[in-house]
């Protein structure tokens, strides 16, 4: 699933060469994904856009006149395409651009989203909840212990709480707290005031690096120009069970921990014996 450094990256290159562009025409080729897809075929023709943002794991393609959001999923991906070229199956929508190219939505497992809204984007319900975005000044350890310090939920499914902290998905979540030197079973009530510090430290440097990377890119992964996210050699813990760590040489261990797998080195990340949640994955 892209995460925040993903979706940034594609936001990035949009905002470069589609930003002033006019949707000539929109084909939609299904009624829904994860969510039904309002009528984009009408709605979109003939509106210029004005702007590309990112909320989080959103992408938010902005016209003056609404905003499309779309949300990746498991498998989504756009991607440019020249006007002639036949769509595949797994293609949902195209939108056919004033440069007579085609920027298309594909999506093989249909997990993602794509929705249209009118006024503050704020305002649906997708973003009420939302949490700050990690890379902005209002994630500081101050916040992070108001909202998680008398919290007895492990710290690392606490990362992937959209509400708490918006954009981490589970390849950043191990990366994060890799770096900070703590457990992802942890419980959050029982992380000190300068651990705070140190994740919120962690968690931009590593999202910054992985940005500037281009990403991860496991499975599915590849940006709107082809090309190929390249963080993923720079995984210190991330998929790399049993492989040795890269500062004290400990084998990578994994934990299952509800449902997601959570990468760990047990020598650099001491599980304290206050107790945790997860179970260990050999």
């Amino acid at each position: 699933m892209p995460e925040l450094p993903e979706v940034e990256t594609i936001r990035r290159y949009l905002a470069t060469h589609l930003v002033g562009q006019t949707i000539c025409r929109a084909l939609l080729y299904t009624k829904a994904l994860r969510r039904p897809i309002p009528a984009l075929n009408r709605i979109l023709p003939h509106l210029a856009v004005s702007d590309v943002r990112r909320l989080g794991k959103y992408l938010l393609i902005c016209f003056d006149q609404g905003t499309l959001i779309m949300h990746f999923g498991m498998s989504g991906r756009l991607y440019w395409t020249p006007n002639n070229v036949k769509r595949s199956k797994h293609d949902h929508l195209d939108m056919v651009l004033s440069d007579n190219s085609r920027l298309r939505y594909n999506d093989p497992r249909r997990f993602g989203v794509l929705l249209w809204h009118v006024g503050a984007i704020n305002q649906h319900s997708l973003f009420a909840k939302l949490g700050p975005e990690p890379l902005s000044q209002q994630l500081s350890s101050c916040y992070l212990y108001g909202f998680a310090s008398a919290k007895k939920t492990a710290i690392k499914p606490l990362l992937l709480n959209q509400d708490f902290i918006a954009g981490i998905g589970n390849i950043y979540a191990s990366e994060i707290l890799f770096r900070a030197r703590i457990h992802p079973a942890r419980l959050a009530n029982n992380i000190a005031d300068s651990e705070w510090v140190l994740l919120v430290s962690a968690i931009k440097q590593v999202l910054k690096t992985a940005i500037q990377a281009g990403g991860s890119s496991i499975k599915d992964f590849v940006s709107v120009n082809g090309q190929l996210g390249a963080f993923q050699s720079q995984h210190a813990v991330y998929a790399r069970t049993s492989q040795p760590c890269i500062i004290c040489g400990s084998p990578i261990q994994a934990l299952l921990q509800r449902q997601r797998i959570s990468f760990y080195c047990p020598g650099c990340q001491i599980l304290p014996s206050a107790g945790c949640t997860g179970q260990a994955r050999h």
